[in-house]
């Protein structure tokens, strides 16, 4: 059995994990956003919503994943472990896995995301009815 093999990242929105990130301390996460800022002397990163809707901005570690070839307003995912360490104690994402999507529907991404979450579910909800049968 590989124990020293990270934990698999649960697929989240960056609303969500901005709206949880106080209970997600230490989860991995995948999120895609848009890159807002990149300063590679502190090797930091700011993330905004790919969306309009939300202004909200979110901090990203980046030295886990440097060389970085950050290019602010471009769309990236991030695979990474949430961490509320950082100086002024904002949720920070310590990214270890990242790659460009430029181009990528987000719209036809979030409903599969959503209809994927929808499957998993009804899974569980007919799991535990079949439980309880037996």
């Amino acid at each position: 059995m590989a124990w020293n093999l990270p934990e698999s990242a649960e697929i989240m929105k960056l609303q969500e994990v901005i709206d949880s990130a106080s209970q997600l301390t230490g989860k991995a996460v995948r999120l895609i956003a848009k890159l807002d800022t990149y300063d590679c002397v502190k090797q930091r990163a700011t993330l905004c919503s790919i969306d309009r809707q939300h202004n909200q901005r979110f901090l990203l570690d980046t030295r886990f994943i440097e060389p970085f070839h950050a290019r602010p307003g471009s769309v990236f995912q991030f695979i990474g472990e949430l961490d509320s360490a950082s100086s002024n104690h904002q949720p920070i994402l310590r990214a270890r896995v990242v790659r460009c999507v430029d181009g990528m529907d987000v719209a036809m991404y979030n409903k599969a995301l959503d209809a994927q979450r929808k499957f998993f579910k009804s899974r569980e909800t007919n799991d535990a009815a079949g439980s309880m049968q037996t």
